[in-house]
């Protein structure tokens, strides 16, 4: 599989790209790999997970962020404001 992409979330007043690279999936889930960090690497149930084309994915504003996927966002993720 292995194609490189980028995974957006949206704030109220900010949107965050962090660079990925899927490693891995099925019908309910992908795995990620950190672009930045490869040694991290994590699952996202694929209804949380919309393609926008070129190479883009969306997270859904209803899937909640574990504390470890936050601190992925923050640490490797570009913020752009709104």
């Amino acid at each position: 599989m292995s194609e490189y992409c980028s995974l957006w979330i949206q704030g109220s007043s900010f949107r965050a790209a962090l660079f990925v690279k899927i490693v891995g999936g099925s019908d309910k889930a992908m795995q990620f790999e950190v672009v930045d960090n490869p040694k991290l690497k994590f699952w996202i149930p694929s209804k949380a997970c919309t393609d926008e084309g070129n190479g883009q994915y969306s997270l859904a504003f209803w899937f909640k962020k574990t504390d470890f996927l936050s601190n992925v966002f923050s640490r490797y993720a570009s913020y752009y404001k709104r």
